[in-house]
């Protein structure tokens, strides 16, 4: 009879699960298809950069990681208005209520595109700031000047991917990106290197080659959401000089935190990449590489992630906390743990071949600069599992509108944990250079630890429904 009840709730436990992680993997792919856009367009510009020159491919690793601070700044207060759409769009009838929602996030975009114009402008003093080489910088700049103006287009990309997805149109994400991904390679070839009567721009048409390629996937994904009956009918900007404070002041409660946190992420790996610089172009190179692998491997957790915060709003329906909640966000865990096993073990096994990807052959000092990149993917194939796992546990509490507490674990974890054990072991240690990646694979750790004791432990504020 014990075995038979055992056997029963067995069986109840996989249906319930098995349902939301097909949920979860359907709506992940959307989002992880539009994370890659991004990867695949800076990618495309770190090999071929890696192409040019070691010194070129340093000096995209600084201007990518202030390009990316940024985005990833400004795109985390659209991922947090993912609740906010998903309510107006399934529980809200009023049509005025999802006309708002999309207004307010152009609003927000408009103004982050502005900033960051601003900010980027001034790239080469940043850097030197920083204590980086000022010719490495100039370069840097040079590249900059080019690739800052598709920072906005990329920002108002998070916007298009969340409602299509949203909208159950996941798919045209996916066609707009692969359209795109041969038109950025293309367009990187003709302007990096020349053609015909196009002279060879090196860094600057990469920059120009991105821009173009932001801009397209924009168009695409317009185009292509029209024939979503959903998304035809609606309307999507009203009023844009009038700021709804009501609405403004929610989002904005809810994106910082999200936005701090993923800002927090990238400074922190941006100031590491300042670290590393100290020892020399080699290591700086490097280190490039093993951040765009980073950043390509990081989609799918991210992906995930976001898939999981829609996930949780869908099943808390106005913030109610429901076992369904609790099914989707252990659904989703289980999901990112089986495809980090993968990629953890590929990126181990197959380090060596990775690298080989960005290496321009012929030139000297091959060796010490694969055997470096070699070490420094290994190192990050260890921890990655850990890093995709605490990344998806941040996507459950947004989705649960709980971004307070999880930004604070994030800070602490990063900037109390993993950056003086990074800097020990860089400097007081014989690790060098991989002394730092170490020191952010065991904060990583330490936030993972910190935030799944916290979902294990979560009790909702509201009445919990059966």
């Amino acid at each position: 009879m014990t075995l038979s009840l055992i056997y029963n709730r067995a069986a109840r436990l996989s249906r319930r699960y098995t349902s939301e992680m097909r949920e979860s993997s359907r709506l992940s792919l959307a989002f992880v298809s539009g994370n890659i856009a991004h990867v695949i367009i800076a990618t495309t510009d770190v090999i071929m950069a890696g192409w040019i020159s070691t010194e070129a491919l340093a000096a995209s690793t600084l201007a990518q990681g202030l390009y990316y601070l940024l985005f990833l700044l400004f795109s985390g207060l659209l991922i947090s208005t993912i609740p906010f759409i998903t309510d107006a769009l399934v529980f809200t009838a009023k049509e005025e209520q999802y006309a708002s929602v999309s207004t307010s996030c152009i609003q927000l975009i408009a103004a982050a595109f502005l900033i960051c114009l601003a900010m980027l402008y001034f790239t080469k003093e940043i850097l030197v700031f920083f204590g980086q080489d000022p010719l490495l910088s100039l370069e840097a700049q040079r590249y900059m000047n080019s690739l800052m103006w598709s920072i906005g287009p990329a920002i108002l990309f998070v916007h298009l991917r969340n409602v299509l997805s949203i909208m159950g149109s996941a798919r045209y994400t996916v066609i707009a990106i692969i359209i795109a991904s041969i038109f950025n390679f293309v367009a990187n070839l003709i302007l990096i290197f020349g053609f015909l009567w196009i002279p060879p721009l090196g860094l600057f048409g990469a920059g120009i080659a991105t821009t173009l390629t932001n801009i397209l996937l924009c168009i695409l994904l317009v185009i292509l959401g029209l024939m979503n009956p959903q998304f035809r009918g609606r309307q999507h900007c009203i009023k844009l000089t009038v700021v709804r404070g009501w609405l403004m002041l929610p989002i904005l409660r809810n994106g910082i935190p999200v936005s701090l946190t993923q800002a927090n992420d990238t400074l922190f790996f941006f100031i590491l990449t300042i670290i590393v610089g100290k020892f020399g172009v080699v290591a700086l190179a490097a280190h490039g590489i093993a951040m765009q692998v980073l950043q390509v491997v990081f989609t799918i957790p991210n992906g995930i992630s976001q898939a999981s915060t829609t996930r949780i709003s869908l099943c808390s329906p106005l913030g109610v906390y429901s076992r369904r909640t609790s099914d989707a966000g252990w659904s989703a865990l289980w999901l990112s743990w089986i495809v980090l096993t993968v990629i953890s073990s590929i990126l181990i096994i197959f380090s060596h071949d990775i690298v080989q990807l960005f290496v321009a052959r012929g030139e000297g000092g091959d060796d010490e600069f694969i055997k470096l990149s070699s070490l420094f993917v290994c190192i990050l194939g260890i921890f990655h599992f850990f890093d995709g796992s605490q990344m998806v546990l941040l996507g459950i509490f947004r989705g649960l509108k709980q971004t307070v507490f999880p930004m604070l674990l994030s800070i602490i974890c990063f900037w109390l944990v993993g950056l003086p054990l990074a800097l020990f072991l860089a400097f007081y240690t014989d690790l060098g250079a991989a002394g730092v990646w170490c020191g952010v694979g065991l904060g990583l750790i330490a936030l993972f630890s910190l935030l799944l004791f916290r979902w294990i432990r979560y009790k909702a504020p509201a009445q919990v429904a059966a």
